[in-house]
C-alpha cells in the first residue's frame, strides 16, 4: 500500500509539473507573437489599433515567467532528489525479512537512508543505512540497519526485540537486533558527534530525527507494541 501511494503521489507531482510547463510555455509563446505583432502594427501605422491589445501580451508574459520560475527550479530539484535517493539505495544494504524467535517470519517496512537524506542533521558516521519497520509491532518495530548491524531504533523497540529474539536479514543473513546503546563500542563508533558541547562534554547529533524518520514508516502506535508485547509473553 506504501509503494503504491508514493507512485501515485510521484505521478500526480509529475502531471503538475508537466501541466504547469505546457501552460507557461504556451502564454510565453503567445506573449511572444503578441510582441511581434505588436512591432509589425507599429511600423504599418496601426500602433493606436494595437496599444489595447498590448497590455493583455504582457499580462501573457508576467504569468508566463511566474509559471516557468515556479516549475522549472522544482523540476530540477524533484529529479535531483530522485537522482539522491536512487544512489542511497543502490549503496545502501539489502534487508529481508523479520525472524522471531518462535520462527515467525514478519514482512519490514525499509527507507535507505543516507547523508543527502538528512543533510545536516545526518547522526551517522556511515554514509549510507535503511530504516526498517515491523508494523506489527507499532512503535516496537522501529529498526536501524547500519555499519553491518541491526539496530533498535528507540526504547519500544530494545524492548520488543528483547522479547521476541527479533532478527532482521541483511544481505542474505539473519542479524539479532542490538540495542541502541551508548555504552556499546559499535555504537560509539556509529553515532556521529556535532561539534556543540554541553558542559564541557562532546555533543552527539539529535537522535529523534531517527525516531520520527522511523515513525513515518507507520511504527508509532504504543497500543499495537502493547498488544504484540502481551500476546509475545502469552
Amino acid at each position: 500500500m506504501e509503494v503504491a501511494f508514493d507512485w501515485a503521489w510521484r505521478l500526480a507531482s509529475d502531471a503538475v509539473a508537466v501541466s504547469a510547463a505546457v501552460y507557461g510555455w504556451w502564454l510565453a509563446v503567445m506573449a511572444l507573437a503578441g510582441y511581434a505583432l505588436t512591432v509589425m502594427a507599429s511600423r504599418l501605422g496601426a500602433s493606436e489599433a494595437w496599444s489595447d491589445t498590448a497590455g493583455g501580451f504582457v499580462t501573457y508574459a508576467v504569468i508566463a515567467a511566474v509559471a516557468l520560475a515556479w516549475v522549472l527550479p522544482a523540476g530540477v530539484g524533484e529529479r535531483a532528489r530522485r537522482a539522491s535517493e536512487r544512489s542511497v539505495a543502490a549503496a545502501a544494504p539489502h534487508i529481508g525479512e523479520a525472524i522471531t524467535a518462535r520462527g515467525e517470519r514478519l514482512h519490514v517496512l525499509r527507507r535507505p537512508i543516507g547523508r543527502a537524506t538528512f543533510g545536516a542533521d545526518w547522526p551517522l558516521t556511515v554514509d549510507t543505512a535503511v530504516l526498517g519497520c515491523v508494523r506489527r509491532y507499532g512503535g516496537g518495530g522501529q529498526v536501524l540497519v547500519a555499519g553491518g548491524k541491526a539496530w533498535s531504533v528507540n526504547g519500544l523497540s530494545k524492548e520488543m526485540a528483547g522479547t521476541v529474539g527479533l532478527h532482521i536479514e541483511i544481505d542474505g543473513r539473519a542479524v539479532p537486533v542490538r540495542p541502541w546503546n551508548i555504552d556499546d563500542a559499535e555504537v560509539a563508533r556509529l553515532w556521529a558527534f556535532s561539534g556543540g558541547r554541553f558542559q564541557g562534554m562532546a555533543m552527539r547529533f539529535d537522535w529523534s530525527v531517527m525516531i520520527k524518520a522511523a515513525a513515518a514508516l507507520g511504527c508509532s502506535s504504543i497500543e499495537e507494541w502493547l498488544r504484540a508485547t502481551h500476546d509475545a509473553l502469552r
